[in-house]
């Protein structure tokens, strides 16, 4: 069953009980009712909490409470297709990564059914809801740091589930996937990741100092460089949107674990992109300084827990110091998206910080 949903009350009980049996959550039994209890917007989605009720011969594992994601047309970078692109990208994780093997000891939210249309450019995902068991700290408050080391462990679970693994060669489906998204999102924008960059800086005039101006512009000086020494690392399937907001941390860790979710912006990569994307983005500096190689080896000794081989700690916190040099393209990909500056300009400080207090300037100096 294919069929897109466009609104949430084609949710019926009709519907869900046919694709929840597909699913094999129950060999018998059907919902008997489901309702909207609340409305949640995101960037990307607008996420529809639903109770539903089950007939007494349902089993006792149907799930209670579900989200159904329907795709945004309109909204904040006002470009359908970038929605589109978006979503589309999230149902194609859930319909062809998460089902793998590789995820089986990756800590995701359950999905049930997903579908996208490209005619229509939209999307739907219904996905488990976690709200009753699982919390999120308050958006750019990070979590307390056991709570980011469960994160980084997540990512670490994540990144060796799919560790130089074949599937992401050329010849792969899932680099097939992310080279089609890589053309559409070119031809969409008609700029280059470093033509952003050097729009971005512009733009930024003199609210840019001249010695962070000079790393810009060193930086699309050497980004192929930089792009080929990267693409010689150990490659991994990245999260590409891992703030610490992208994860659900359990209200009883003794009875379940910290979960990754929106899979939106997933891609091919090294996998202390993601890390630096997290640490060096999204803690001030002070917060960082304290706790960034505490994290980065709790990140390391995961790796090496879930199997991977021939990465030491040396090799690790190199590829780091790479990533957050690589970092700082995100404000400018969001300033090109219009995302508000209240979001970017704060993580343009972060990651400049972190920057400058690893000496990145030495891997520049090519």
């Amino acid at each position: 069953m294919s069929q897109l949903l466009t609104a949430p009350e084609q949710a019926t009980p009709e519907w869900l009980t046919t694709v929840l049996r597909q699913d094999g959550q129950f060999p018998h039994g059907y919902v008997t009712d489901v309702r909207i209890s609340s409305t949640e917007p995101t960037s990307v989605w607008t996420l529809f909490h639903l109770p539903v009720r089950y007939s007494a011969d349902a089993p006792p594992s149907a799930r209670e409470h579900l989200i159904l994601k329907l795709s945004k047309r309109t909204g904040q970078h006002g470009d359908t297709r970038f929605y589109a692109l978006a979503s589309g990208k999230e149902v194609f994780f859930y319909t062809n990564i998460a089902a793998t093997p590789a995820m089986a000891n990756v800590p995701i939210i359950r999905c049930f059914h997903s579908a996208h249309s490209s005619e229509e450019q939209g999307s739907h995902v219904l996905v488990e809801d976690l709200s009753h068991t699982h919390w999120q700290p308050p958006l750019a408050l990070p979590p307390h740091e056991p709570l980011c080391e469960q994160a980084v462990r997540c990512l670490a679970s994540l990144h060796a589930a799919w560790w130089q693994d074949g599937r992401l060669g050329d010849s792969g489906d899932i680099a097939k996937r992310r080279a089609w998204e890589l053309r559409e999102a070119h031809k969409n924008s008609q700029r280059s990741l470093m033509d952003m960059v050097a729009a971005f800086i512009d733009y930024l005039g003199d609210r840019l100092s001249p010695k962070r101006r000079r790393v810009y512009e060193r930086l699309l000086t050497l980004e192929p460089a930089l792009r080929e020494r990267q693409g010689c690392r150990p490659q991994t399937l990245l999260h590409g949107d891992a703030h610490w907001w992208n994860f659900l941390y359990p209200l009883d860790p003794e009875a379940d674990t910290t979960r990754i979710l929106d899979w939106g912006s997933w891609r091919i990569g090294v996998g202390t992109n993601d890390l630096a994307y997290m640490l060096a983005l999204h803690f001030f500096p002070q917060q960082r300084r304290r706790l960034e190689e505490r994290l980065v080896r709790a990140y390391h000794r995961e790796l090496l827990r879930c199997g991977v081989t021939a990465y030491d700690w040396s090799a690790c916190w190199e590829d780091y110091r790479l990533s957050v040099v690589g970092s700082l393209s995100f404000p400018a990909q969001f300033w090109a998206l219009n995302v508000p500056a209240s979001e970017w300009w704060a993580q343009l400080e972060c990651g400049m910080s972190a920057f400058e207090d690893l000496r990145c300037t030495e891997l520049l100096a090519m």
